[in-house]
């Protein structure tokens, strides 16, 4: 027995938002919960459940067909042991340690008094991190950085020390 497969077609993937497609006449969206915020009424039961989540620290995508809501998904990163411990040691040495991150304000400040980060600079799209780490250097600050992805390395590459 094989399972026939159906291919989505006009794949688009909306940079610091998500992914779209239409599939059997339909158009699927899978993103951050802002994008179905900004072009649909959702629910209050659905925000508030959004709102939850976020708020420990879990990032929140939406699975919609033609802008109805199908289902929520969270996700979370695993703070890496050591993580705490280095931002310790930074602050020993003075610098301001700043979260720049595409995840949405609620999130990212859990994460960051989680490990003790002084700002947070959260829902900053990858093509305006690198355009962040210039706006710090000038203001005369030196910036380190540290990234986890593909999205990352324009602000790497601006970066002082990576």
């Amino acid at each position: 027995m094989f399972l026939q497969l159906n291919y989505p077609k006009n794949f688009k993937a909306i940079s610091g938002f998500g992914v779209q497609a239409k599939l059997l006449g339909q158009v699927f969206r899978l993103g951050k919960s802002k994008w179905f915020e900004q072009n649909s009424d959702m629910p209050d039961d659905i925000k508030a459940m959004i709102f939850e989540l976020q708020n420990k620290g879990r990032t929140v995508m939406i699975l919609a067909r033609d802008n109805d809501i199908q289902g929520i998904l969270s996700v979370s990163d695993v703070l890496k042991p050591e993580s705490k411990q280095a931002i310790k040691e930074l602050h020993d040495e003075k610098p301001k340690v700043v979260m720049l991150t595409g995840d949405n304000l609620q999130t990212a400040r859990t994460i960051a008094k989680e490990v003790n980060v002084d700002d947070v600079e959260a829902e900053v799209r990858p093509e305006e991190k690198s355009g962040r780490v210039k706006a710090f250097q000038q203001n005369n600050v030196l910036v380190g950085m540290v990234g986890d992805g593909i999205n990352d390395a324009p602000a790497l590459a601006q970066a002082d020390i990576r």
